[in-house]
């Protein structure tokens, strides 16, 4: 398996705090692309495409997230100009330990924006020892890439002190939302792994029919009020 280390422009200097760094340039009109399995490591981040893949704008490298978020990263992310095609394979981000900032360094995960929202990977695979962290992702289109000790997948996530539980999951045919304090769904939004939006309804009696979508993983997004609730659930035949 081939490796290549790409320093298009500046890397980061040794010592010296840079608040962004261009790892890769791609120039206008052309784009960058990476046969499957080729092991691509660009200023601490690793890519493994299982299929081609290939990215129209330039890659940058931070020390705090660009698209707002209210959960607290690493200070370390990447950021790609514009949102990507959808990438499957594996993501290994490099950290030190100094950029931890406060989070669990075992409880680790990927946080990545795909243009619409952040998300995190539950089944990330950390290495303590050797400070870095990998996921595997399925035809994802990808904004921007962090890590975050928050899950924001967890069914049971509260928001502003309204407490939402997905139910069931994965699920052939209806879900159920439950909402603690008396809350309201305002609207839901079900988005899939291409980042499409395929359902937007305001649920009745917070009963979702998903009895027509396709087998697969997919993302729901519950309005209640100023709360947010974002989770994953799968689809079954």
């Amino acid at each position: 398996m081939k490796k290549y280390s790409y320093f298009l422009l500046c890397i980061l200097g040794i010592g010296i705090p840079k608040l962004h760094a261009q790892i890769v340039s791609v120039s206008p009109g052309s784009s960058f692309n990476i046969k499957a399995g080729t092991v691509i490591s660009a200023g601490g981040l690793d890519l493994i495409p299982a299929t081609d893949f290939s990215f129209t704008s330039s890659l940058t490298r931070s020390t705090i997230v660009s698209n707002p978020t209210s959960t607290t990263t690493i200070n370390r992310s990447y950021q790609f100009g514009t949102t990507t095609d959808s990438y499957s394979g594996v993501i290994t981000l490099n950290y030190d330990d100094s950029e931890l900032n406060g989070l669990t360094e075992s409880s680790l995960q990927l946080f990545y924006n795909n243009g619409i929202q952040w998300l995190t990977d539950t089944n990330t695979s950390n290495n303590t020892s050797a400070n870095y962290a990998t996921s595997l992702l399925t035809a994802t289109a990808l904004n921007e890439i962090s890590l975050t000790s928050q899950d924001l997948s967890n069914p049971n996530f509260e928001g502003n002190a309204v407490r939402f539980l997905l139910y069931p999951n994965p699920t052939r045919n209806f879900l159920t939302i439950e909402v603690s304090n008396n809350a309201t769904i305002d609207k839901i939004i079900v988005i899939d792994m291409l980042g499409k939006i395929i359902l937007e309804e305001i649920p009745e009696n917070n009963h979702i029919n998903v009895e027509r979508f396709a087998s697969g993983t997919y993302i729901l997004k519950a309005f209640s009020g100023a709360t947010t609730f974002i989770t994953k659930f799968i689809k079954i035949e």
